[in-house]
């Protein structure tokens, strides 16, 4: 049977998923405006798609909201960690997996 991690060790992960997070979403901004200009041909999300049509395209809203919601979720999950450590951990590794899902897409695209 495994050891129990440690408090500090579970601590730690949830940091290290905790700015693995933070990286993935700033990859994704900076890609995001990289290849903004083929934005209207590539993007697939259908929520992005309609806030930058609000736009016509442009990336300057969409940036500014992709970058608030990180930051938003980033908080909230740091909150969660504060009233229960259980709860925070299982949130924080499902996010990761998304967001390692998500980095996985944007490195090698849908396959």
């Amino acid at each position: 049977m495994p050891k129990k991690l440690s408090s500090k060790a579970k601590c730690i992960w949830f940091y290290l998923c905790w700015l693995f997070i933070g990286f993935v979403g700033s990859v994704d901004v900076y890609l995001t405006i990289k290849y903004s200009e083929n934005l209207p041909d590539h993007e697939l999300n259908p929520i992005a798609r309609y806030i930058l049509h609000i736009d016509e395209w442009d990336v300057s809203r969409f940036v500014a909201i992709k970058v608030f919601m990180t930051i938003l979720v980033l908080g909230i999950v740091r909150w969660i960690l504060y009233l229960n450590q259980k709860y925070a951990l299982v949130i924080i590794n499902a996010i990761a997996l998304g967001q390692l899902i998500l980095l996985s897409f944007l490195i090698y695209g849908w396959h």
